[in-house]
């Protein structure tokens, strides 16, 4: 499991999920950092980073397969599969995936993925094919995600699951007594690529609202300069921070400009907390409109800027959208269930 971004998230769902799960299932868990500081790969010269970091994954992956009989592998992203065809032949293979490459060159711009055109874009589509056909079973995240496998790279629908990336509703949980009753609006941003994510238009917004009594909260990885009613705050993944973050804000903004299916959303809702989210990836599959939150156009500012204007107009109203938004989470995104479904499909087919 990959630890950029999004993927640390879910290695640590993951581990929480499978630490008390049963005996039956003996979780090997090969992390892949996203550098190669502190291993003999640091020093050698004139390799680039990326070539280096696909390298040690390379080590660390084979050494794993190497250690005993493993009854089932599970490679999030699922790219790493591209590059370990071998071990899709060796063992039953699974991958996790919330978009494909042919959707991720839809969103060039935003994300480093390469074209499939020329003789190596065409190289790389027959590896992908390879990699998507030779897995036992593909765990896409979303429904967007899953038809991409099924309409561009022919993937077999019998062995397409859509598994949500979800959450642990028994951490990330309402606590309505540490809200503030000061009758301010909080508005909460948590995105670590500021400028994809949209950030940019939610702080432009909070300088020409002409609605008063809002704070707006930040976490990204980017400093950001001072402005009024925003604050930044620094939060790990799956910390306390970010937890109490979500339990002492009203409201989670993310107007991102290409998505898939991000994580945020799900905690904020599993906190209790309606969401302001873009129409991009599998966004509005998470979100159902005027019951947990609101999906409005990417990039459309005007559009964002309405109904931020509106939820500080109608606070009483996010109280209502925000318990819906909870149950939305228990009934579609529990990692409780998803990880053991996930399971039962890998045991059944392995």
């Amino acid at each position: 499991m990959s630890l950029a971004l999004g993927h640390k998230t879910q290695f640590l769902n993951w581990q929480r999920v499978l630490a008390g799960y049963s005996a039956r299932v003996s979780p090997l868990f090969v992390p892949l950092p996203t550098t190669v500081d502190g291993t003999l790969l640091e020093k050698v010269p004139l390799v680039p980073e990326l070539t280096r970091r696909k390298i040690n994954d390379w080590f660390l992956i084979r050494g794993a397969v190497r250690k005993g009989a493993l009854d089932a592998v599970l490679m999030n992203p699922y790219g790493l599969a591209v590059n370990h065809l071998g071990v899709l032949r060796e063992h039953p293979t699974f991958l996790l995936l919330d978009a494909t490459r042919r959707q991720f060159e839809g969103l060039t711009g935003y994300y480093q993925a390469t074209t499939e055109s020329g003789p190596f874009g065409a190289l790389r589509h027959r590896r992908q094919r390879a990699a998507i056909h030779g897995a036992a079973g593909l765990f896409p995240a979303s429904e967007w995600a899953a038809r991409s496998l099924v309409e561009d790279y022919g993937a077999a629908p019998e062995k397409v699951h859509v598994i949500p990336a979800g959450v642990d509703p028994t951490w990330f949980t309402p606590a309505p007594e540490k809200r503030p009753r000061d009758g301010k609006l909080r508005v909460l941003f948590v995105g670590g690529d500021f400028q994809r994510k949209g950030g940019d238009l939610l702080l432009r917004w909070a300088e020409t609202t002409a609605q008063k009594d809002f704070e707006v909260h930040v976490v990204t990885g980017r400093a950001l300069p001072p402005a009024a009613n925003v604050t930044q705050h620094a939060a790990a993944n799956n910390s306390t921070t970010l937890l109490e973050l979500y339990q002492r804000s009203d409201l989670l903004v993310l107007p991102t400009r290409a998505d898939c299916s991000p994580l945020v959303t799900m905690e904020a809702m599993a906190c209790g907390l309606p969401v302001v989210a873009t129409r991009v990836g599998g966004v509005s599959e998470v979100i159902a409109e005027g019951e947990t939150g609101f999906v409005i156009p990417p990039g459309d500012f005007g559009a964002l800027a309405e109904r931020l204007d509106a939820c500080s107009r109608d606070r009483h109203k996010l109280a209502d959208l925000g318990r819906a938004a909870r149950q939305r989470v228990l009934t579609r995104y529990d990692l409780n269930v998803l990880i053991p479904l996930a399971l039962s499909i890998i045991e059944r087919a392995r």
